[in-house]
C-alpha cells in the first residue's frame, strides 16, 4: 500500500480483521484527502503510554504529515492513548 503515493481516499471501514497498519505507511500517503477507519476496524494505534505493539503499528502522529487530509473518521479506544502534544489537524472537516 505504501506504493500508492497518489492515493486520495483510504476506506477500511468494515475490515474487522485488520490488526496491523505498518509504521509510517499512513504518513507516506502524502496526497491522502480522506481516511476512513470505522468503529469496528483498526483499533491498535501504537501510542506512547498505552499497551503498545512495540512500534509495529501506525501512530496518530503520522496524521500530522498529511497536509491534504480533509476528512478523518476513526475510533480511538482510549482517550489516554492520544499523545499529550498531539493536535488534530485544523483543516479537517
Amino acid at each position: 500500500m505504501g506504493e500508492l503515493k497518489e492515493l486520495r481516499l483510504l476506506d477500511v471501514t468494515g475490515c474487522e480483521l485488520l490488526r496491523r497498519i505498518p509504521v509510517n505507511l499512513i504518513g507516506r500517503l502524502k496526497k491522502l484527502e480522506e481516511l476512513l477507519i470505522g468503529d469496528e476496524s483498526f483499533k491498535e494505534w501504537d501510542v506512547v503510554g498505552c499497551d503498545s505493539t512495540e512500534g509495529m503499528n501506525a501512530s496518530l502522529t503520522e496524521l500530522e504529515s498529511l497536509s491534504h487530509l480533509a476528512v478523518l473518521s476513526l475510533k480511538i479506544p482510549e482517550v489516554e492513548c492520544i499523545p499529550k502534544d498531539f493536535v488534530f489537524p485544523r483543516y479537517l472537516k
